[in-house]
């Protein structure tokens, strides 16, 4: 047996001891990260693996969690993803709805630069015309396959989604199977708040709640890498924050959470 067979029949282990759990699920993405980044062997993930399954269930995180899918990116349009939908969608991706919420946008929105996301999006299977723009006005009354939430201010992304009353609407259509993407502010998100952005981005006046959706116990520091201008900032809130409390992409990074 092959290295690779090894790791396959460990991790099948794992879920059979453990059970299809969204804490098996949320481990094996904290640990893709690390695996593209090639920081430990394949021998040190099934360890990992088995101790970040532990701690999760004794603490008992794991329980009320709903079990959710998510794409979370730092920068989506620098990644290659067609293997992450052909596995959550198949043929079906032709036919997805998808609604792009630019509420982050902190300057006047030119619908231009939406371009190259929209052409990345096509050429994973989906149809151009299935992809609708987000105003304050959308009905929800309208049905998606997925919400992509795009990134910009922080702070004004929250403000905006809970004026319009998307807010709940998404954290809603989540939990309900809808399939979300969140690319920089829309990955920051689906962590445990943003009130640390204060610290390198635009303050936007009248937000009073920086609580994400804590899909994922963790602050998600984004385009986390050196040349960012704010590298050093950024380092420093990781510091602030703890380490442990910090998911650190890079915009060649990404989590995928399925569904087991």
């Amino acid at each position: 047996m092959d290295n690779e067979e090894a790791i396959i029949k460990s991790d099948f282990d794992l879920i059979t001891k453990y059970g299809d759990s969204f804490a098996v699920s949320l481990a094996k993405a904290q640990l893709q990260m690390l695996k593209y980044k090639n920081l430990i062997t394949k021998k040190e993930q099934i360890a990992i693996l088995e101790g970040f399954i532990r701690d999760t269930i004794k603490s008992g995180k794991e329980e009320g969690m709903k079990k959710v899918d998510l794409l979370l990116c730092s920068s989506f349009i620098e990644l290659e993803l067609g293997e992450v939908f052909r596995k959550r969608f198949g043929n079906r991706i032709k036919n997805a709805k998808v609604l792009w919420i630019p509420f982050a946008v902190n300057k006047v929105f030119d619908p231009g630069c939406l371009i190259p996301y929209f052409d990345k999006l096509a050429s994973y299977g989906i149809d151009k015309n299935n992809i609708e723009i987000a105003t304050p006005q959308t009905s929800k009354e309208n049905k998606y396959d997925i919400i992509f939430v795009a990134g910009g201010n922080n702070q004004k992304l929250k403000k905006v989604l809970i004026e319009t009353g998307w807010w709940e609407e998404i954290k809603r259509r989540i939990e309900n199977g809808v399939f979300y993407i969140g690319d920089s502010a829309g990955t920051v998100l689906c962590g445990r708040g943003m009130e640390f952005s204060k610290q390198y981005e635009e303050h936007v006046e009248g937000v009073t709640n920086y609580d994400g959706y804590c899909f994922i116990d963790k602050f998600f520091i984004v385009h986390y890498q050196e040349g960012n201008k704010n590298y050093e900032v950024k380092t420093k809130i990781i510091s602030e924050l703890g380490e442990g409390n910090c998911t650190k992409m890079s915009d060649k990074d990404f989590l995928f959470i399925d569904k087991i």
